[in-house]
């Protein structure tokens, strides 16, 4: 069910990779129900305390679909890997203008190119803190760039 080199290849493989070297399972074109209708998400990720469903998509046409399928297979996170810049700002407006925010139904949306999405997903499961131990690895939650324009359009708070 292949969609091509730039979707497969481009954006899928390296984050797959990086998510296996991170010590997630991961399922390529991992079914959520059993009809036809239901859907595939392109990369199902298992860690022992999180669950991230990756999508890659180079226009923001079926984000809202990505994010319903992510709910329905309860994830913590969505990470949704685009070409380029101009596709993760075309599917933050859409995410915006339909009433998604960085975090919907408990599920926080990560909207990324692919060197920020790699590096979010290493930061998130490298990152050493008191609590962790030399084994362990915390998770560590990100602001998405939704979170930083807002911040950024209120201004300074005092």
């Amino acid at each position: 069910m292949g969609r091509g080199f730039e979707h497969d290849r481009l954006l899928l493989d390296p984050a797959e990779a990086t998510a296996r070297a991170l010590g997630g399972r991961t399922y390529r074109e991992f079914r959520i129900g059993r009809g036809q209708k239901d859907g595939i998400v392109d990369l199902l990720v298992d860690w022992p305390h999180l669950r991230m469903v990756i999508e890659a998509e180079r226009s923001a046409a079926r984000v809202l679909y990505d994010v319903d399928k992510a709910r329905r297979l309860q994830a913590a996170v969505l990470l949704i890997v685009t070409s380029n810049a101009r596709a993760s700002r075309a599917i933050h407006r859409k995410l915006h203008r339909s009433g998604v925010r960085n975090r919907c139904g408990g599920i926080a949306i990560w909207v990324k190119s692919l060197g920020p999405a790699l590096q979010a997903l290493t930061n998130c499961f490298s990152f050493p803190t008191s609590c962790s131990t030399s084994n362990q690895k915390v998770l560590i939650p990100m602001p998405s760039s939704i979170e930083v324009a807002a911040a950024q359009r209120k201004g300074p708070t005092s």
